[in-house]
């Protein structure tokens, strides 16, 4: 039996203080990025792993993002990014399109650290280009 959560149109879930109101790009990201809010629901430590596939574009404050993913990991958790546009030239017109924010690698390690990671390994894949951070608490 297939599981309610699964089923549910997306439209209609409701993730922690975003709006699910029906949009059409490039709206949708300005959109959800100003209604986006962070809910303090998760205790300090109460994560193992955080995981972030192409998102970090559209957090409204990269940093803050960063900063509260360290809150609710765990000692020893680690956080996992994956983007496939490693800089901004990278995204080409998807950047100004969605008015994306795609730091690159020095920067998203840097943030990284500045919120309080104390490992950080960040590489951009050869071939394809795709940005691959892990960080450690």
């Amino acid at each position: 039996m297939r599981s309610p959560a699964l089923t549910t149109p997306l439209r209609q879930s409701r993730p922690h203080g975003a709006s699910t109101a029906p949009l059409s790009p490039p709206d949708a990201c300005g959109s959800w990025r100003a209604q986006w809010r962070a809910s303090p629901s998760f205790r300090d430590g109460f994560f193992d792993v955080v995981t972030a596939f192409e998102t970090t574009y559209f957090w409204p404050e990269l940093q803050a993002g960063l900063t509260e993913i360290h809150r609710v990991l765990n000692r020893g958790g680690r956080l996992v990014i994956a983007n496939e546009f490693a800089d901004r030239a990278s995204a080409g017109a998807w950047a100004a399109h969605l008015n994306m924010h795609v730091p690159d690698s020095e920067a998203l390690a840097g943030a990284a650290y500045e919120a309080g990671f104390l490992m950080v390994d960040v590489s951009v894949h050869p071939r394809s280009g795709w940005l691959r951070l892990v960080a450690a608490k």
